[in-house]
């Protein structure tokens, strides 16, 4: 390693640790196989919303192509109970 440079671990007792995607995977239930989930569009910030959400954000939450991580929080932290496939995947 350089000096200057960041090395992002936890120090324990027994040495470092690193956090893993597998960790990742396991902490936060989230899989971490299958197709990815970004790219680049075309389409405008609110109609991908729309249609990849089912919700458009309020003009005062995003900026050109970015949306306030504290706005998605509070639209899709809680997957209603009376959820369909399509709700489970936009909260997704």
């Amino acid at each position: 390693m350089k000096d200057g440079e960041q090395k992002h671990t936890f120090h324990l007792p027994l040495g470092e640790a690193t956090i893993t995607l597998e960790d990742v995977a396991v902490q936060l239930g989230l899989p971490i196989d299958g197709e990815s989930i970004t790219g680049v569009s075309s389409s405008d910030l609110v109609t991908l919303c729309d249609y990849l959400l089912g919700s458009v954000p309020p003009k005062m939450v995003y900026k050109g192509n970015n949306i306030k991580l504290s706005w998605l929080n509070s639209e899709f932290q809680y997957l209603p109970y009376y959820a369909n496939d399509v709700m489970v995947a936009q909260h997704a």
